[in-house]
């Protein structure tokens, strides 16, 4: 094609015409701008822009700086976190004619709270950092630094974990614990100068550095013996007690062969005194001495070693090997009233522990603390006879200070100088019924519900009593007695409030309705407890109710629980069932409960029962049919949904198991709202802190979560 040019004229002049007026380019206007936007820790924050304009183009800033591939009308920040409080977001709208920024919009991320309500704090747990929780401390051994070693077996995984204590100068004392490196058991024994730790795995005494560095230093783990020798080529019949010079020397008691041994720096391994295979009491020097069952060790500054012989003799040996009877001690007696006879395993030191004064006294650890003078004079120190349970241990730091551990007392124990015995760290059971104000009281609980009205007062049963704390903390007691007018017991439930109801009371085939005061407003069923069988009123008995429950159309649940061969509806010898009281008090039997091994559940509006499984959760219409509500996600152990259960008026349902408590949405997302998995011990502040085992749950009218955890109630506000 070809484009032909022509000029035209005429006339001796002529014009050209002039070009069309270019349009210009409006600069974008913003129509609407991003709104501020409140979330909470975990949700997502979506800020939008609308503008007018041609060919715009997007691109959000967060405090003046771009966002990379934030280049849209709209921005999500997902997760927000504390960290992004107070953050400005804008967004720059460009085209060709220019650019126009939006204003600011200020985000705010509230921080859930988890505060304590009532009750002290304190039992057993797992949890690092300050204040601290221990499970079962089986053995405590203080190094030259100031820090404490603990062997502490936990049981969700059935592992003895080595836990480390350090103190700052006006610090609280800080716990740390070790992540596992072998398959076996390794029991504390001693700590060095260095920072070396020396444990014993029954047979054999392993170093560890600072770093971390782990090898064999002494003995055959897999095979017991009583030779002389370096290394692997020694042997031990039972390690039962340890101690370390300044020098790195182990000082090391063999119980099996009755001998003291010693471990050079490089694992060459001794015998100090007394000979294999021959057992007695007989003073001497080096092999002509004679033990029984060596076990508590420690050394003085003079280079001395005290050994506790069969449990109650106090020996010394001199630098030189003289083997002398110090003093007999009083035998350990446990709570059976027999002898406490320790011996060494894989999973334990031998009990007791020594420790030795500046004026040349020595301590021993049987029960209470005995001191035993340098003339040989045994006196009770420091506790009451059996202050510590049977399995205790003792170590004592270089300012002379004793710490004590012993099973099923989830505290570390220090015991002054001068005698004054104290908590170190931990926080000891609070498992005593008061009440006062705030973290005054100690508050015991059961599994028998909560309830929160919508002024903040929370109803609970502790101590066999109907018990309530108001939003300020101040605990009172509602309704009792603990027992009826026969002297049976009462079970008391609150389930029944949150629809309404009185409190619910169980005694002997009876069961009620209570006021605030516990007087009896309605007898609701009266029954014999002759076995399972299904009526109407006074015809319907039961053999061993428990889990009460109410619902908002005045049925009430429970599990019965037929032992042995009764008179029953079923063949089975011995069976849980779900069970119904209807408002005429009429009894059904519902359904099997055993295969879901039913704990904790809960009613909604419409009556349905919700209940954890291995599953999910399920919902049980009032006619007894199961169908699961959630299915359990693969990632989550079985026991992830058998905890207390309860539900706020979003449909929202929380659910805590195992020191976790989540949510589960309409939807079927699940989320951790509080609690740190595989941590046990209540951590308050910021969520998601951490929890202990959680007995009782309930949302409350003012849209804050109630918990029962530690024998206190905890309010927990998202």
């Amino acid at each position: 094609m070809m484009l032909a040019l022509s000029a035209c004229g005429g006339g001796g002049g002529g014009s050209t015409a002039a070009p069309p007026p270019v349009a210009s380019v409006q600069a974008p206007v913003i129509a609407t701008q991003p709104a501020p936007q409140s979330v909470a820790v975990g949700q997502a924050a979506t800020f939008n822009v609308a503008a007018t304009g041609d060919g715009l183009s997007y691109q959000w800033q967060r405090n003046g700086a771009d966002i990379a591939g934030a280049t849209g009308a709209s921005y999500v920040l997902n997760n927000a976190q504390a960290a992004d409080d107070g953050s400005r977001f804008t967004v720059v709208v460009r085209n060709a004619g220019g650019s126009t920024t939006s204003a600011a919009a200020t985000l705010q991320v509230k921080v859930g709270q988890l505060s304590l309500l009532a009750g002290t704090l304190g039992g057993a747990g797992q949890m690092d950092g300050p204040v601290g929780r221990f499970n079962h401390p089986a053995n405590v051994v203080s190094s030259p630094s100031g820090e404490l070693w603990l062997n502490d077996y936990f049981l969700p995984n059935q592992s003895m974990e080595l836990r480390k204590v350090s103190q700052a100068p006006g610090a609280s004392p800080t716990v740390t614990t070790l992540p596992h490196k072998d398959p076996f058991v390794n029991v504390i024994g001693a700590v060095d100068a260095a920072g070396n730790r020396y444990e014993n795995w029954y047979l054999a005494i392993h170093k560890t550095t600072p770093a971390g560095v782990r090898t064999l230093l002494a003995g055959n783990p897999r095979a017991p013996g009583s030779a002389d020798g370096a290394g692997i080529d020694a042997g031990f019949g039972a390690i039962s007690g340890m101690a370390v010079d300044a020098g790195g020397t182990l000082y090391v008691a063999d119980r099996v062969n009755a001998t003291i041994r010693k471990v050079s720096p490089a694992g060459v391994v001794t015998t100090l005194a007394g000979s294999a295979g021959l057992s007695g009491s007989q003073d001497g020097t080096g092999a002509a001495a004679r033990f029984r069952k060596p076990g508590a060790l420690v050394l003085d500054k003079a280079g001395n070693v005290y050994v506790l012989d069969d449990d109650t003799v106090l020996r010394k040996m001199t630098p030189a090997g003289v083997v002398v009877t110090v003093a007999t001690v009083p035998r350990w007696i446990s709570s059976s009233g027999y002898p406490d006879m320790a011996e060494p395993n894989s999973s334990a030191p031998v009990v007791g522990g020594l420790a030795v004064g500046d004026d040349g006294s020595v301590y021993v650890l049987s029960g209470n603390i005995r001191r035993v003078s340098p003339a040989g004079a045994v006196t009770n120190f420091a506790g009451d006879p059996f202050t510590w349970r049977a399995g205790a241990t003792m170590s004592q730091d270089a300012a002379g200070n004793m710490y004590v551990v012993a099973p099923n007392q989830p505290v570390v124990f220090r015991v002054a100088p001068a005698g004054v015995i104290s908590a170190f760290a931990g926080l000891p059971a609070a498992a005593e019924d008061t009440y006062g104000y705030n973290i005054a009281q100690r508050i015991r609980f059961g599994r028998a519900g909560l309830y929160a009205d919508a002024q903040g007062n929370v109803t609970f049963v502790g101590g066999g009593k109907v018990r309530r704390t108001t939003a300020g903390g101040v605990v009172t007691t509602l309704a009792g007695p603990a027992f009826d007018d026969n002297a049976f017991p009462n079970a008391y439930s609150v389930s029944g409030l949150a629809y309404g109801r009185d409190l619910l009371a169980y005694s002997n085939g009876t069961l009620k309705s209570v006021d605030n005061f516990g007087n009896t407003t309605a007898i609701l069923a009266s029954v014999s407890n002759d076995g399972l069988r299904d009526g109407p009123r006074g015809v319907g008995s039961v053999y061993s109710p428990s889990n009460f429950l109410a619902d908002s159309k005045g049925n009430i649940y429970f599990l019965d629980t037929v032992v042995g061969h009764v008179p029953t509806i079923v063949t089975q010898p011995a069976w849980t069932y779900v069970r119904r009281i209807s408002p005429d008090g009429a009894i059904t039997t519902l359904r099997d409960a055993s295969q879901d091994a039913i704990l904790h559940w809960l009613a909604d509006k419409d009556g349905n029962i919700l209940f954890g499984s291995a599953d999910g959760v399920k919902r049980m219409t009032p006619d007894g049919a199961v169908s699961t509500l959630y299915a359990r996600p693969a990632d989550l152990a079985p026991l992830a949904f058998y905890g207390p259960m309860a539900l706020d008026r979003s449909g929202n349902l929380y659910i805590a198991s195992e020191g976790v408590l989540r949510k589960i949405t309409p939807a079927g997302t699940v989320s951790i709202v509080a609690g740190t998995p595989g941590v046990l011990g209540v951590r308050l502040g910021a969520l998601p802190g951490s929890l202990n085992e959680v007995s009782a749950l309930t949302v409350g009218d003012d849209g804050a979560l109630y918990l029962q955890s530690e024998n206190a109630v905890l309010k927990l506000t998202q």
